[in-house]
């Protein structure tokens, strides 16, 4: 049985025919054989059968502090975040992209256009992202799972920051290969209120109802420890991508003016930074927060680890 430290404090996890021991001094992640970084409860990658792994709101040797402690110093929770940077920045600028061409193509139906290449697009960076980084690529779900605990404080800001950086590069990177003028024109790529268009309360509205929608379809599909071994891997992208492209179509074409969920908020801050504008960008970061907040309520209503009673009683 392998030992290995993430930061100042360690926690006890069952790997393959281990238990949850609690230490005098420690506590300490046992796994055996080594268990990948990247398999953790809320990744996109599949749960060892039987590993039982808790998450920090369930585990019983888990302490408020070591949510909050674990894994700074871990180099490996480092290395998995220079992936999400990099996955980032890359879907990021070929969103970007997409969004421009669709645009030059003048037709009046955006919606069945972005919201078919969105689930091809997504589906495929979280495949190719889940063995290095457990294939978030979205602060909406990296923030859900955080909120739901499902993972460590540690790793979700890390994660966070270098999404944001990865969006930030992809910004510079479009304005880099449109100039400017392009970037004003086309909005950077989308994700801008136009003049006669919804108000930012109406917009931030739907944002919130439809990051809930998309992280109710990703954890049930992806994210749950319990659905992993179910669905998979190979699945489970595939439905997340599915999902976004259907609530992109649904989105795209409420108003003239109005873009559509974003889901994203890491593509519109590319696109913000692509234009040089950061109005209403407020709306496609608060609204992921928002719904993830409203997601982890009921999520920690309905735990994912709660064990069913062995019989009901009568009345």
């Amino acid at each position: 049985m392998s030992t290995s430290m993430l930061g100042d404090s360690t926690l006890d996890v069952p790997g393959r025919g281990s238990t949850l021991k609690p230490r005098a001094s420690t506590m300490t992640l046992r796994t055996d054989p080594p268990f990948p970084i990247t398999e953790f409860p809320g990744s996109f990658v599949r749960m060892p059968q039987g590993s039982g792994l808790p998450h920090f709101g369930q585990a019983k040797t888990a302490t408020f502090v070591a949510y909050f402690t674990y894994g700074w110093k871990s180099k490996e929770i480092w290395k998995s975040a220079l992936i999400e940077f990099w996955a980032v920045m890359l879907l990021s600028y070929v969103s970007g992209l997409i969004g421009i061409t669709v645009m030059n193509f003048n037709t009046p139906i955006v919606a069945p256009f972005v919201g078919v290449v969105s689930s091809i697009l997504l589906a495929l960076w979280i495949a190719a992202s889940a063995p290095g980084s457990g294939g978030h690529i979205n602060s909406t779900i990296t923030m859900a799972v955080m909120f739901t605990r499902l993972m460590s404080f540690s790793r979700g800001v890390i994660y966070l920051v270098a999404q944001t950086a990865g969006s930030a590069v992809a910004g510079g990177l479009l304005r880099a290969s449109f100039g400017l003028d392009r970037m004003i024109k086309y909005g950077g790529g989308g994700c801008k209120l136009g003049p006669n268009s919804l108000s930012a309360t109406q917009a931030f509205t739907i944002e919130i109802c439809a990051c809930t929608a998309l992280l109710f379809v990703a954890f049930g599909i992806g994210l749950d420890p319990r659905q992993q071994l179910l669905y998979g891997p190979a699945l489970g992208p595939a439905a997340i991508g599915l999902a976004l492209g259907l609530l992109v179509f649904a989105t795209a074409g409420l108003d003239p003016g109005y873009p559509g969920a974003s889901l994203t908020p890491n593509r519109c801050f590319a696109f913000a930074i692509a234009r040089g504008d950061f109005k209403d960008q407020w709306i496609w970061w608060a609204g992921p927060a928002v719904a993830g907040i409203f997601h982890s309520v009921i999520y920690h209503i309905s735990p994912p680890y709660h064990k069913p009673p062995m019989m009901e009683k009568n009345d």
